[in-house]
Formats: C-alpha cells, sequence, structure tokens
C-alpha cells in the first residue's frame, strides 16, 4: 500500500511548483523510509532574501499534502525537509534592516500617545512623548512563535497634563512603580508598533486573514528621561496617586 501512495505522490508532487497562500512551493523529491513519507520542498519566498516565519510554511505545505491524504482516506507520518530560497533552513527568519526600519518609522510617526485619567472628582487629559530603540542583540530583539514578537524598550521623554508640561515627583520607589503601572495600564504604543510592523512586514510574510499567526510588539518602559524605570513588583497603578504626582514645570 505504502509503494503505492509513494508512487502517486511522486507523480502528483515531485518536480511540481504549487502556489499557495502568496508563497511557492517546489517539490523537489517525496520518498519513503521506515513507512515514514518525507518531502523534500523548496520555499520561494514573495520577497526574495526577506523575512519568513516557518511555522506558516509547515502549515502550508502540511495543508497542501494533507488534502491528498485526505482524498484517499488513509493517515500516514510524514515530515517535511523546509528549504527558502534554495538554502535549507532550520529557523524562521526576519532582517535587522526590517527592525531598524519599523523602529524609525515608530519613532517619527507613533512616538506619542495620549489617554485620559478620571473619576469623580478629577478628568485629565495626558500626552506623553517616547523614543523607541531595541535590545542591542538581534536574538533578544525578535521572538519566533506562532507570529513574530518584537522587544520594544521605551524612554519617556515628554509628558504633558491638561496641555501643560509637567514632571513626576519621583521621590519614593513607591512613587516610581505606580507611575509605571499606569502608563504600562493606559499607553496605545503596542497597537500603533504592531500597526507598522504589520505595514513593513506583511508584504514579505503573507499572514493575511490567518489568525493562527500574528504581529506582537512587547513594550517595555525603561526610563523617564534620565530615571529608570526597572520592573518593579508589588506596585498598584492607583489613579489618585498618579495624578499628585505632577508639578509644573
Amino acid at each position: 500500500m505504502e509503494e503505492e501512495v509513494l508512487k502517486y505522490l511522486q507523480k502528483k508532487f515531485k518536480g511540481k511548483t504549487i502556489e499557495y497562500d502568496g508563497y511557492k512551493y517546489d517539490f523537489l523529491d517525496v520518498y519513503i523510509e521506515d513507512y515514514h513519507f518525507t518531502f523534500v520542498v523548496n520555499t520561494i519566498l514573495p520577497v526574495k532574501g526577506g523575512a519568513y516565519l516557518l511555522e506558516k510554511i509547515y502549515e502550508n505545505i502540511g495543508d497542501i499534502v494533507g488534502d491528498f491524504f485526505y482524498s484517499i482516506g488513509k493517515q500516514f507520518t510524514i515530515s517535511v525537509n523546509v528549504l527558502v530560497d534554495g538554502k535549507d533552513v532550520k529557523s524562521s527568519y526576519l532582517p535587522w534592516q526590517d527592525v531598524v526600519k519599523i523602529f524609525e518609522l515608530a519613532n517619527l510617526n507613533a512616538n506619542t500617545d495620549t489617554f485620559f485619567i478620571s473619576d469623580k472628582d478629577y478628568k485629565h487629559n495626558f500626552e506623553i512623548k517616547v523614543k523607541f530603540y531595541p535590545p542591542i542583540k538581534i536574538s533578544n530583539a525578535v521572538q519566533f512563535d506562532d507570529g513574530v514578537g518584537l522587544i520594544v524598550y521605551v524612554d519617556i521623554i515628554e509628558i504633558k497634563m491638561d496641555g501643560e508640561e509637567v514632571m513626576p515627583n519621583f521621590d519614593s520607589e513607591t512613587n516610581i512603580g505606580v507611575f509605571r503601572e499606569i502608563i504600562e495600564e493606559f499607553n496605545d504604543f503596542h497597537n500603533k508598533i504592531e500597526n507598522i510592523m504589520y505595514d513593513v512586514l506583511e508584504p514579505q510574510l503573507q499572514f493575511g486573514s490567518n489568525e493562527s499567526f500574528y504581529y506582537n510588539a512587547y513594550v517595555r518602559f525603561k526610563k523617564y528621561r534620565a530615571i529608570p524605570l526597572e520592573s518593579k513588583s508589588g506596585y498598584v497603578g492607583d489613579k489618585e496617586i498618579f495624578v499628585q504626582l505632577f508639578n509644573s514645570l
């Protein structure tokens, strides 16, 4: 039975190029060993030399091959040896120049955010201006799993309350902790950066409407001007305390 299936698979796939979900797949070979089918497939990317996510490539090839096994009503163990643009690969890839471009666009177009803090006794509008930068090592900046994750460090360089520039009172670690917690809760920078990631990377990765894959920005506030905002656990984002932190410059 396996040999018959192999002959059909070779006839159907070997030497064929199949376009699927924005990519092209060259089926170079298919063979069987110990009742296990192996496909050797070269992936032609939408953008040569561009970013790719191995999980997406495996899923696409699995969809293509799986349709055949479903049609014959049989289940077999299969694996895929993936090449990308003719090269053997073992991990996903994001060019560093794309990371640089994302941060450049973020610092040009997404470096301010506004939010409201209100209670029964007050309502204040806050505007913050920031600078984004990545970790020094690319291995620490980019994460791959079911999508592309980008670590984003943030320095806050200016804060306005109701249109007037203000400076927080950081005379205690509690104040720093409350400040960081409120900023982390109310900011929308991760959405802004994820939109930029989509604009830069989607022509290459072609996630489309597939909800299995995503773009994710992990925003980490590092400093307010020269004051470190490193993680300090145990603080509650108390809005009233946050409002009381500010004095006019």
